[in-house]
Order: structure tokens, then sequence, then C-alpha cells
């Protein structure tokens, strides 16, 4: 296995700084099985390139079986005269170039990139919808392929359309965190186009590697994309075959599931046909929301929920509810809970544009809470952890669910919120999981109050299932935790 996407060094921001350390990256490639990866230091990024570089360049070679190759960087905004620099490290030893225009504020569209050409592979970031495309018009005539990394289902469609159009480009697979990434991919552009990348030391590798394990892909195709591919782009060795596992779980109850598709590059599938596919994974019961409720109509999407789950035993259903319209939630709640089409409540205070600790989610927060039955609730905007302790603790007997483990991921407020109030959940779905942090959130958790969620069939549960292996959480432990919890 080569891994193309390793990045390493703290910040402010990713602390503390030994958890994103070469020696981090090194221990979790090894206990993956990987063979070699490409090593870029964030120290390139956000502080001077000249230091991140030399920090790469030292590293490089053949440590206790794993070997490094540098990845060195540029940045124009340091200087516009960045030739010696690249004269530098392409005679040190440097086997690509890794770019970041998206720390540091310059379009890419904007630089000259012509002393590039013919030098080194290109490693790019793709951040928004667009920027694929800007990549491969500035990079159309460089003659050296241009690995686009982040890739994810908010630009995907964008990612794919490139790499149509220019055969210079190809893809990583640290984000293809949506419910069949990798096979939409394959079937649009080829597995030849697809590279193994993980973002470690940050990213869990096994959650990338779980997307390419279980993918309906050939052997020769995952072969490719796990290793073949890097060596034949990049001038590598090719590396020696490997037996990799995927990470699954045993009777699982999912807490965080969905009927229905946004409009992005997923494709529908029937909630019967999800549950067979979902069994595959060890996932025995999922407790689902409607998609369509909580970015459109709410009662509509609700009804949905609950006719699938009425014809399915393998589904339950939320009623979701909106603080915009707490006449209306209320009644939503009671009618689903006296015909026991619901087994809890689920708020996204994020699509609804009202932030946990404002007085509308509040409220709403307090009428949920006097129900008695469980809320899923996805917190958004500041102290949102200060005002949910605040209605747990009044409601010390109502148990509520963060999704996510925070706003979007988990996060260390999460963690704090947990050990602080004892009717407060988490799950750890997420598709920008931040690993030292996941694992804090775990250990904060526990057995007792950690819950297994997918946000699938958004989100692949190989995916997810790949983050609770990294972050060394008992999944054996989480089914028993959400019987308690829902009194299923």
């Amino acid at each position: 296995m080569i891994d193309v996407n390793v990045l390493v060094g703290g910040s402010p921001r990713v602390a503390p700084a030994e958890e994103y350390s070469m020696q981090a990256a090194a221990r979790e490639l090894r206990g993956h099985g990987a063979q070699a990866a490409l090593v870029a230091s964030r120290t390139s990024a956000s502080y001077r390139v000249e230091l991140g570089n030399d920090l790469v360049l030292r590293a490089a070679g053949i440590d206790d079986g794993l070997n490094l190759y540098p990845v060195a960087s540029l940045n124009p905004v340091q200087s516009l005269d960045y030739q010696s620099e690249l004269d530098r490290v392409v005679a040190s030893g440097a086997v690509a170039l890794r770019l970041f225009p998206d720390v540091q504020g310059w379009p890419v569209g904007a630089v000259n990139l012509a002393p590039l050409r013919g030098k080194r592979p290109l490693l790019l970031p793709v951040t928004r919808f667009g920027d694929a495309a800007d990549i491969g018009a500035a990079t159309e005539g460089l003659d050296v392929p241009v690995v686009l990394l982040g890739a994810h289902y908010t630009q995907l469609a964008d990612c794919l359309a490139a790499l149509e159009r220019w055969p210079h480009l190809y893809l990583e697979t640290s984000r293809l965190a949506q419910f069949r990434g990798v096979d939409t991919t394959v079937r649009r552009v080829g597995a030849q186009r697809l590279l193994f990348g993980s973002g470690a030391p940050q990213r869990p590798i096994q959650a990338a590697l779980n997307a390419v394990l279980t993918a309906d892909i050939s052997a020769h195709e995952r072969d490719a994309i796990l290793g073949g591919n890097a060596s034949r782009i990049l001038g590598l060795p090719q590396p020696a075959p490997v037996t990799l596992e995927p990470a699954r779980g045993i009777g699982l109850i999912d807490v965080h599931g969905h009927v229905g598709a946004l409009a992005l590059p997923i494709l529908p599938i029937d909630p019967r046909d999800y549950a067979v596919l979902a069994a595959r994974f060890g996932i025995q019961q999922t407790v689902a929301s409607s998609l369509r409720a909580i970015v459109d109509n709410a009662a509509i999407g609700n009804a949905e929920a609950y006719a699938a789950a009425a014809c399915n035993d393998a589904l339950c259903a939320y009623v979701v509810v909106n603080p915009n319209d707490l006449a209306g939630s209320c009644e939503a709640m009671d009618e689903a809970y006296r015909h026991e089409r619901a087994i809890g409540a689920k708020l996204h205070c994020s699509y609804t544009g009202q932030p946990t600790s404002g007085s509308a989610c509040v409220a709403l927060l307090d009428e949920v809470a006097q129900r008695g039955r469980p809320l899923k609730i996805h917190v958004d905007g500041p102290v949102w952890d200060a005002a949910l302790l605040q209605v747990a603790t009044d409601y010390p007997t109502w148990k509520v669910i963060v999704a996510h483990a925070g706003p979007g991921a988990p996060s260390r407020e999460a963690a704090r919120l947990v050990r602080s109030a004892e009717n407060v959940y988490v799950e750890l779905s997420t598709s920008f999981p931040d690993l030292p942090v996941v694992r804090e959130v775990v250990r904060a958790a526990g057995p007792d109050r950690l819950l297994f969620g997918s946000d699938g069939p958004l989100l692949d549960p190989a995916y997810v299932l790949g983050i609770y292996a990294d972050a060394n959480a008992d999944l054996s432990a989480t089914p028993h935790v959400a019987r308690e919890v829902f009194g299923l």
C-alpha cells in the first residue's frame, strides 16, 4: 500500500503538535500495513516553505520497513521568485510538490506555474466546487500528473467532470466518505485515476482504507488504487501484495441513519435495499430521519420516514422538529409519539439557521425534553455545549445524542460535555474526522455513552466504521447503549 496524502505537523488549530508529528504518522502507517507514503509538512503551508521542506527531506528514507518519500512545497505568497527553492528541493530528492493555495490564500489561476513544467508531480487541494476545473485549466500545459487532494461529495461532481476533461488529473481517497464514493469514482473515470490517500495522521487511515476495501470493484482495481497507480504515476517502486481486512461490526444499532437523498452525486436508495447493504457491515437496525424533512418540508419528509419504518423491521424513525415552528414541532411530536411512529426527535440547528444556544432552539429543547423521548441534535453556533448542558441538567432523566459528537465532526467541546452530563451521548460519524480529537471524545464518553452512527446513506458505513476502529472505540458495547437510550 502506498499512501499519497500524509501531512505532518501541528498548528494553533491542530494541537497538541506531537499527535500530528512525523512519528505519529509513521506509527499509524505501519499499523495499517502501509509500505510507503508521500509526506508533506504543515510547516510549509502555514510558516515558511524552506523549513517545512527541510523537515520532510531529512525524514526521507526507509524507517523500520516504511519508505517515506519527501513532498516539498512552494509558496508564491512568500515569494513569487520561487525558482531557487524549486531547484533545491528537486535536487535534494523531493518526489512531488504539494501546494497550499487554500491555506495561503492565493488563486491557482493567478500564479505563474510555468517553472513547474516537467519538474515533479503536483498535489493540490480541492475544497470548493470549481477548484478542480480551475486546477485542470491552470496545470494543463505543465506535463506533470496532478493529484487532487480532498475530493468530497460537496465538490465531487466538479472533480469527476474535470478528470474527464483533463487526462493529467487524478483523485485520492482521503475524503471519499460518501455512500459508495469509491464505486462512483471508478464507474465514472476508471480505477486508474484514483490513488489511495489517507490524510494521516490527522485523518484515520482505516476510514479511507475501508472505503476502498469494501467497494464493489475488482481485485485488480483495488490493488491499483492501493498502490499500483501511485507506483505508475509517481515513478515509485511497485509495492508487494498485502492482505488487508476492512473493519466491521456485529449486531450494531445505527442511531444516525436517513431516508431520502440530498442533491449530491449519491444515488437515492430504497430504505429496504439500504438495510440489506448495511447488514454487510454488521448494522442490524437503524434509527433514521428524513433528509427531506431536514432540508425541505418537515411534514412530507416525516411521513416518508414513518412509512419507511412501517414496512421495514430494521428501521425506526425520528420525528424532525424545527425551532422556527415551535407549535408545529410540538404537534408533530405529540402525533408521532401517540401513534408510535417515531421513537425520538431530530433537530438540525444549522439547516434551520438557529444556533443551539439561541432562544428559539432553547425553547424547543425544553419542549422535547418534557416529552421524555430521546433527541438527536446537530449542534451549531457559539457556546452550544453550555446551552445543551443546561437543558440536560434541568432534565436529568432525558437522553440527548450529539450528532457527529460536535458541529459536523467530533470536538473537544463534546468531550467536555459528556464528562459533565451523564445523560448526554455521542456518535462519531463525519466526513472530516480529526483522529486525535476523535480519540479524546471516545475516552471521555467511555463505553456507556458512545453510540454507533453512520450518517448513511449520505456517508458510507464502511468509512465511518474505519473512524471507530482507529479511534479504539468499543463497538461491541454500542448496541446495549442504544437499546437503553431508545428502550428497544
